[in-house]
């Protein structure tokens, strides 16, 4: 194991997998990125993709090494009792993005920020905690009402009406 370097080519990206296909973890796929010369600028982003659906529960693999090497016994994880899966399902007809309520206090109001996008008929899943307010709104500025994160998880879906 050599190595590999890349050099940098604008409008290029670098696409690598960390897992075998039998979902095992890669060594080859160890990297790090370059110190950048002196008046430059480097940019860089990461796309994350599970190999696993998002809600699937992870099984205890009684004997794996990690246990032993991170101190981990069977029942040892806590669960932040706050923690919660928001789900959205958009059946409204046309695009619509996720927004989050960000609650800056009474001196400053409310901001709302895009999180992302639901296709339509699509659906969209993500981390939150308990209290963390959403809301659906389209191209059009229509929006759903306020929804709360519950949990363990919430499900919400906006219609067409």
């Amino acid at each position: 194991d050599g190595g590999l370097k890349v050099p940098p080519r604008k409008g290029s990206v670098i696409l690598w997998y960390n897992f075998h296909a039998s979902g095992r973890g890669d060594r080859n796929s160890l990297h790090a990125g370059c110190p950048v010369g002196s008046n430059l600028t480097k940019w860089s982003a990461n796309k994350w993709v599970r190999i696993k659906p998002l809600h699937s529960t992870a099984r205890w693999i009684a004997g794996h090494p990690a246990l032993k090497r991170h101190s981990w016994v069977e029942g040892s994880a806590e669960v932040d009792p706050n923690a919660c899966q928001m789900e959205f399902l958009n059946e409204a007809g046309v695009q619509v993005d996720v927004m989050w309520k960000a609650d800056q206090g009474e001196a400053h109001g409310h901001d709302l920020h895009k999180i992302e996008s639901v296709l339509v008929d699509g659906r969209s899943s993500l981390n939150a905690f308990r209290g963390h307010e959403f809301l659906l709104r389209d191209d059009s500025g229509r929006a759903s009402n306020l929804v709360a994160c519950t949990p363990p998880s919430s499900a919400f879906a906006l219609s067409k009406d």
